[in-house]
C-alpha cells in the first residue's frame, strides 16, 4: 500500500505525518477509468441502437412509399371505376387495411423521434415484416378485385347489348302487335 509515514517534530514531542496522496491518486485514477469505460460503453451501445433503429426506419419509409405509390392510387383509380357493390366493399376492406397500416407505419416513425430502446426497435422491425408480408397479397387482391370488376362490367354492358337486340329484333315475316 503506498502510504508514507513520517515523523516530525523532536524526540520528546515527536508527530506522525501521513501522506495517503498516492493511494488516494490511485483510487481516484482507477474510478476514473471506470467512468470513462461507462462512457464508452454507453456511446457504442446508444450508437448500436441508432444504427438499428436508422435500419429499422429504412424498412419504415420503404413500405410506406410502397403504400403510399402502388396501393392508394390503384385503390382510389380503381375504386372510381367501380359499378359492383360486392367489389366496391372488397375495395373499401382493402381500403381500412391499407389506412390502418398506414396509421400504424406513421406510429413507428415517431418512435424514432423519442426516447427509444430495444423493444422499439423489436416492436418497429416485427410490424415491418408483417407488413412486407401483406403488400404483395393487397396489390394482388386489389388487382383480382379490379379484373372480376371489369369482367362484371362488360358482362353487364354485353347483356345490355344483347337485351337491346333482342328486343328490337324481329324475324322476318312476323309482324309485331
Amino acid at each position: 500500500v503506498p502510504i508514507e509515514y513520517n515523523w516530525t517534530g523532536s524526540l520528546n514531542n515527536p508527530n506522525l505525518v501521513i501522506n495517503s496522496s498516492a493511494l488516494k491518486n490511485k483510487y481516484d485514477s482507477y474510478w476514473e477509468k471506470v467512468r470513462i469505460e461507462k462512457e464508452i460503453a454507453e456511446k457504442a451501445r446508444l450508437k448500436d441502437l441508432q444504427e438499428r433503429m436508422s435500419l429499422a426506419q429504412e424498412k419504415v419509409s420503404s413500405i410506406s412509399e410502397f403504400l403510399e405509390s402502388k396501393i392508394l392510387p390503384r385503390y382510389k383509380k380503381y375504386s372510381q371505376l367501380s359499378s359492383n357493390v360486392t367489389t366496391r366493399g372488397k375495395y373499401k376492406s382493402i381500403n381500412i387495411i391499407a389506412q390502418d397500416m398506414k396509421m400504424q407505419l406513421e406510429d413507428l416513425q415517431q418512435r424514432a423521434k423519442k426516447d427509444f430502446g430495444d423493444e422499439d426497435i423489436t416492436v418497429t422491425n416485427a410490424k415491418t415484416e408483417v407488413f412486407e408480408s401483406q403488400l404483395d397479397g393487397l396489390v394482388r387482391e386489389l388487382d383480382e378485385t379490379y379484373i372480376t370488376d371489369i369482367k362484371n362490367l362488360s358482362n353487364d354492358i354485353y347483356k345490355n347489348i344483347d337485351n337491346t337486340f333482342s328486343s328490337s329484333y324481329t324475324p322476318v315475316g312476323l309482324t309485331l302487335q
